[in-house]
């Protein structure tokens, strides 16, 4: 029932409200798709549920399948996201926590993952933080529209963890470019649509260069979605993932500054660094010709001098 009121208020039109249809919508997003359900008569025989029991939470996951089944009938070939933020880990007792809804969604937000009291980055540590992004990336279908949220940016980069300049958005989006997922950094805690809360970061566009000026991720081992770091310094090392437009290079909160050597990069006369106006320390447009240090919690983006063709 939900889903067809959804379906046909703001997909197909209803016959009182026909100009309310909108069939250019890609498909839709909903909020709160929580496998720890609140305390309630889920059921509706009388009696209050305990949303953390695991058959209560069962039967709540049950009707959020049976919505996203309705609208993938009603909407073939769209899209169907939700908010997929507090989705639990697997343990030894119960190993598929979002049963049944692995694989139903196609992506969703995660949301606060960094920056906010409530992040997995802010109360846990970094581990906890890349378990989180795989685990949800594995339970999403394809396309994977996977959202990943950093709040509470500054218009210099920083949040309330780090003051340091640029440091923190870097960190957030280098972080997300090692797997698949779509960065979202907030200027605001609740998610502001206003423009002026809607920050844009030299990063974002290579500096002027455009979008998608990284390129597709590389084939192999370097291009994949990374599960563990490229180099073992630090308790956490240092994560990069290649693109064959450059390669994103991050260093995760708690592993303290770190430093990749040249050979570590291949070489001199393969990577320089992106032109920017915002940090001209890091983005100065130069050829790496030396080491580069990396800031804890903080990340790089590098151009290949040469984008590499892929067959």
């Amino acid at each position: 029932f939900g889903a067809q009121v959804a379906y046909e208020t703001f997909f197909q039109g209803r016959p009182d409200h026909p100009r309310d249809a909108a069939p250019s919508l890609d498909g839709f997003f909903l909020d709160n798709v929580s496998t720890l359900p609140a305390n309630g008569d889920w059921n509706r025989d009388g009696t209050t549920d305990t949303g953390s029991d695991p058959t209560v939470r069962h039967w709540v996951q049950t009707g959020e399948r049976d919505f996203y089944d309705e609208m993938h009938r009603l909407m073939p070939g769209h899209v169907q996201i939700g908010n997929n933020g507090y989705w639990p880990m697997p343990t030894s007792t119960n190993p598929t926590p979002v049963d049944p809804l692995y694989g139903v969604l196609n992506g969703g937000v995660l949301e606060g993952l960094i920056g906010a009291s409530y992040s997995p980055d802010t109360y846990l540590d970094f581990t906890a933080v890349m378990n989180d992004y795989v685990y949800v990336m594995e339970t999403v279908a394809q396309p994977k529209f996977e959202f990943i949220n950093q709040e509470n940016l500054g218009v210099d980069g920083s949040d309330p963890y780090d003051a340091t300049p640029y440091h923190a958005m870097r960190y957030g989006l280098c972080l997300t470019l090692m797997n698949d997922g779509y960065y979202t950094g907030d200027s605001v805690h609740h998610h502001s649509g206003d423009p002026a809360d809607i920050l844009w970061f030299d990063e974002y566009d290579g500096g002027g260069l455009g979008a998608g000026y990284l390129g597709r991720p590389v084939l192999g081992a370097l291009g994949r979605p990374q599960v563990r770091p490229r180099w073992a310094t630090g308790p956490f090392g240092v994560w990069a993932r290649e693109f064959t437009g450059g390669i994103a290079i991050m260093n995760p909160k708690g592993n303290g500054p770190q430093t990749i050597t040249l050979a570590q990069l291949g070489g001199p006369n393969r990577w320089k660094r992106i032109l920017g106006t915002q940090d001209p320390a890091t983005n100065s447009g130069a050829e790496v010709t030396s080491d580069i240090t990396i800031g804890d919690r903080d990340g790089i983006i590098l151009l290949r001098r040469k984008p590499r063709r892929e067959p």
